[in-house]
Protein backbone atom coordinates (compact mmCIF):
# COMPACT_ATOMS: atom_id res chain seq x y z
CA UNK A 1 0.00 0.00 0.00
CA UNK A 2 3.01 2.22 0.52
CA UNK A 3 4.88 1.45 -1.95
CA UNK A 4 1.14 2.25 -4.21
CA UNK A 5 1.14 5.50 -2.00
CA UNK A 6 4.37 6.58 -3.29
CA UNK A 7 3.67 5.98 -6.59
CA UNK A 8 1.15 8.24 -7.12
CA UNK A 9 2.64 11.05 -4.70
CA UNK A 10 5.09 11.27 -7.43
CA UNK A 11 2.51 12.19 -10.26
CA UNK A 12 0.97 14.79 -7.87
CA UNK A 13 3.52 17.83 -8.93
CA UNK A 14 2.63 16.63 -12.57
CA UNK A 15 -0.63 16.95 -12.27
CA UNK A 16 -0.39 20.45 -10.21
CA UNK A 17 1.64 21.63 -13.02
CA UNK A 18 -0.88 20.67 -15.99
CA UNK A 19 -3.80 21.88 -14.22
CA UNK A 20 -2.16 25.13 -13.44
CA UNK A 21 -0.93 25.55 -17.28
CA UNK A 22 -4.73 24.64 -18.07
CA UNK A 23 -6.26 27.37 -15.75
CA UNK A 24 -4.17 29.89 -17.04
CA UNK A 25 -5.18 29.40 -20.69
CA UNK A 26 -8.05 30.83 -21.94
CA UNK A 27 -10.91 27.91 -22.75
CA UNK A 28 -13.58 28.67 -24.42
CA UNK A 29 -15.15 27.01 -27.32
CA UNK A 30 -16.13 29.95 -30.19
CA UNK A 31 -19.25 31.69 -30.02
CA UNK A 32 -21.96 30.53 -32.31
CA UNK A 33 -23.17 32.28 -35.50
CA UNK A 34 -26.79 32.21 -35.83
CA UNK A 35 -28.10 33.07 -39.15
CA UNK A 36 -32.07 32.21 -40.02
CA UNK A 37 -33.74 31.67 -43.50
CA UNK A 38 -30.91 29.99 -45.15
CA UNK A 39 -32.05 27.35 -48.03
CA UNK A 40 -30.05 24.75 -49.62
CA UNK A 41 -28.60 25.14 -53.14
CA UNK A 42 -29.30 22.05 -55.21
CA UNK A 43 -25.24 21.12 -56.46
CA UNK A 44 -23.75 18.09 -57.67
CA UNK A 45 -21.61 18.10 -54.32
CA UNK A 46 -23.99 17.45 -51.82
CA UNK A 47 -24.03 14.13 -50.01
CA UNK A 48 -25.47 13.37 -46.72
CA UNK A 49 -23.32 15.65 -44.30
CA UNK A 50 -22.08 18.19 -46.37
CA UNK A 51 -23.98 20.44 -49.20
CA UNK A 52 -24.12 24.33 -50.56
CA UNK A 53 -26.21 26.92 -48.82
CA UNK A 54 -27.52 30.06 -49.65
CA UNK A 55 -26.80 31.91 -46.38
CA UNK A 56 -28.08 35.87 -46.01
CA UNK A 57 -26.92 36.28 -49.85
CA UNK A 58 -23.63 34.20 -49.34
CA UNK A 59 -23.16 30.64 -50.62
CA UNK A 60 -21.48 28.51 -48.28
CA UNK A 61 -20.57 25.03 -48.00
CA UNK A 62 -21.47 23.71 -44.99
CA UNK A 63 -20.48 20.14 -43.29
CA UNK A 64 -22.69 18.92 -39.67
CA UNK A 65 -20.87 18.83 -36.50
CA UNK A 66 -20.14 15.22 -35.42
CA UNK A 67 -21.74 13.01 -38.86
CA UNK A 68 -19.80 10.99 -41.35
CA UNK A 69 -22.90 9.50 -43.73
CA UNK A 70 -20.97 7.18 -46.29
CA UNK A 71 -19.92 8.84 -49.85
CA UNK A 72 -22.34 9.04 -52.48
CA UNK A 73 -19.81 8.50 -55.42
CA UNK A 74 -16.38 7.82 -56.04
CA UNK A 75 -13.80 10.16 -59.10
CA UNK A 76 -10.88 9.24 -57.48
CA UNK A 77 -8.30 6.79 -55.65
CA UNK A 78 -8.65 9.09 -52.19
CA UNK A 79 -12.90 7.90 -52.86
CA UNK A 80 -12.31 4.41 -53.39
CA UNK A 81 -10.40 3.75 -50.29
CA UNK A 82 -12.56 6.03 -48.61
CA UNK A 83 -15.59 3.98 -49.84
CA UNK A 84 -13.35 0.87 -48.10
CA UNK A 85 -12.95 2.63 -45.04
CA UNK A 86 -16.60 3.29 -44.67
CA UNK A 87 -17.32 -0.45 -45.92
CA UNK A 88 -15.23 -1.93 -43.42
CA UNK A 89 -16.75 0.30 -40.71
CA UNK A 90 -20.17 -0.30 -41.56
CA UNK A 91 -19.67 -3.79 -41.68
CA UNK A 92 -21.40 -3.49 -45.83
CA UNK A 93 -20.72 -6.53 -48.14
CA UNK A 94 -19.31 -4.38 -50.72
CA UNK A 95 -18.66 -0.63 -51.72
CA UNK A 96 -21.78 -0.40 -53.93
CA UNK A 97 -23.97 -0.47 -50.51
CA UNK A 98 -21.85 2.35 -49.60
CA UNK A 99 -22.73 4.54 -52.14
CA UNK A 100 -26.49 3.45 -51.83
CA UNK A 101 -26.77 4.27 -48.26
CA UNK A 102 -24.51 7.09 -48.83
CA UNK A 103 -26.98 8.23 -51.75
CA UNK A 104 -29.76 7.92 -49.32
CA UNK A 105 -28.55 9.97 -46.65
CA UNK A 106 -27.95 12.69 -48.78
CA UNK A 107 -31.47 12.40 -50.14
CA UNK A 108 -32.95 12.62 -46.67
CA UNK A 109 -30.97 15.82 -45.79
CA UNK A 110 -32.58 17.09 -49.16
CA UNK A 111 -35.55 16.12 -47.79
CA UNK A 112 -35.19 17.52 -44.24
CA UNK A 113 -33.34 20.83 -45.55
CA UNK A 114 -35.63 21.30 -48.53
CA UNK A 115 -37.61 24.07 -45.91
CA UNK A 116 -35.38 27.21 -44.96
CA UNK A 117 -33.49 26.64 -41.80
CA UNK A 118 -31.56 28.43 -39.37
CA UNK A 119 -28.12 27.35 -38.75
CA UNK A 120 -25.54 27.85 -35.91
CA UNK A 121 -21.53 28.54 -36.80
CA UNK A 122 -18.20 30.05 -35.70
CA UNK A 123 -17.40 29.64 -39.26
CA UNK A 124 -14.72 27.17 -38.72
CA UNK A 125 -12.80 25.60 -41.04
CA UNK A 126 -14.00 21.56 -41.54
CA UNK A 127 -12.16 19.07 -42.11
CA UNK A 128 -12.06 16.52 -45.28
CA UNK A 129 -10.66 16.22 -48.38
CA UNK A 130 -12.60 18.66 -50.40
CA UNK A 131 -9.94 21.62 -52.08
CA UNK A 132 -12.69 23.97 -50.92
CA UNK A 133 -13.55 26.07 -47.49
CA UNK A 134 -16.09 24.34 -45.74
CA UNK A 135 -17.90 25.34 -42.40
CA UNK A 136 -19.09 23.03 -39.56
CA UNK A 137 -22.45 24.12 -38.48
CA UNK A 138 -25.59 22.76 -36.45
CA UNK A 139 -28.67 22.97 -38.30
CA UNK A 140 -32.27 23.63 -36.86
CA UNK A 141 -35.34 24.09 -38.40
CA UNK A 142 -38.45 25.79 -37.60
CA UNK A 143 -40.83 24.04 -35.79
CA UNK A 144 -43.91 23.14 -37.66
CA UNK A 145 -46.90 24.90 -36.94
CA UNK A 146 -50.70 24.82 -38.09
CA UNK A 147 -51.17 26.67 -41.43
CA UNK A 148 -53.34 29.27 -40.87
CA UNK A 149 -56.74 28.55 -43.13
Amino acid sequence: MKKYLRQVLRHVPRFALLLLGCMAMPMHAAELISIKGVTLIDAGLNDGDSFKVNAAGRELHLRLYYVDCPETTYGSKADFERIGEQQDHFSLNNRHAVIRFGRGAAEYTNQVLSRPFTIHTSYARALGRWPLLRLHRNPRRPRSRPHPD
